[in-house]
């Protein structure tokens, strides 16, 4: 074995401990100094412990920086929102659908005179009774007119001559009158009906209209001024249906003017009426819930 030389480099033994007191006295701040304990006397911060003594040479005063915190962004509340549209649509107002019925009306004409009993008989036992019911299934003309005659019919006064006389022919004119002044003919109907109720129908007129929208004194006017006028005109009318009036009444319905027709009218003309309505009407009228099952018509 090799013997160290003498007076030659320190051996790595001493070099280390050198090396280790000097690295001491640096944290101690001297030579071997022990660092005391927190005794009683000790003065000890809780940020220096193991500083030293204040009272000590050593002593040094732990120099604490402080680093300011940064600026903390607040974070943004990231939330979302969501708008909900709700879109209303309004619909337009439907308009009512109109539906129009168009029913086939009975087309009656009844061609009377004033004083005749059978006319008058009809006139308020069958006439006034069936048209309330059935005013809106029959088509009506009235005709006060009958058997009567007018010679010079183009005269601007022309001579009429009824079958009872004189007062038939003012009776005949003042129920044409009614017929131009009353605004509704079942108004018209009924003041015809109370008339001919009376024995002197020409005389009955203003106690007829009482209680009605017709004033008799309109009436009356229409007499004195357009009576021979508007008989002149029924006269017309009724000739052109029928060119030779025999007996009256004379009822004509939908063009028919036969026995059965004339005998029915003064019996029932309610149900007369319900036969000439058409089938796929019958059950819309009174006839159905008055007569049942339609009655076939004898021929």
């Amino acid at each position: 074995m090799k013997r160290a030389r003498s007076g030659g480099s320190l051996s790595r033994g001493a070099t280390a401990l050198l090396v280790l007191c000097f690295a001491t006295q640096m944290v101690t701040g001297a030579n071997g100094a022990s660092v005391p304990g927190n005794g009683e006397n000790s003065e000890t911060d809780d940020n220096d412990l193991g500083a030293g003594h204040e009272a000590g040479k050593a002593y040094h005063k732990a120099q604490v920086q402080v680093i300011p915190a940064k600026e903390i962004t607040p974070i943004q509340d990231l939330t979302t929102t969501t708008t909900t549209t709700t879109t209303t649509t309004t619909l337009a107002p439907v308009a009512p659908v109109e539906i129009s019925v168009t029913i086939k009306k009975v087309e009656v004409s009844v061609i009377y005179e004033s004083h005749c009993p059978f006319s008058r008989r009809f006139m308020y036992g069958q006439l006034y009774p069936t048209y309330q019911k059935m005013k809106d299934f029959m088509n009506l003309t009235i005709l006060p007119f009958g058997k009567a005659r007018i010679d010079n019919v183009s005269a601007e006064h022309p001579h009429i001559t009824c079958q009872h006389g004189s007062n038939e022919c003012t009776g005949n004119m003042m129920e044409t009158c009614v017929l131009h002044v009353a605004q509704e003919t079942i108004t018209a109907v009924k003041i015809l009906a109370c008339m001919s109720s009376n024995s002197q129908p020409h005389l009955a007129g203003p106690k007829c209209v009482e209680g009605t929208s017709v004033k008799w004194t309109e009436v009356q006017k229409c007499v004195d001024e357009h009576g021979t006028q508007y008989i002149v005109e029924v006269a017309k009318q009724t000739w052109s249906l029928q060119s030779y009036v025999a007996r009256v009444p004379l009822i004509i319905m939908d063009g028919m003017k036969d026995n059965y027709v004339e005998y029915y009218a003064q019996k029932d003309f309610f149900r007369l009426l319900c036969e000439h309505v058409p089938y796929e009407e019958y059950d819309q009228t009174p006839c159905s819930a008055s007569l049942g099952r339609r009655r076939r018509r004898r021929r």
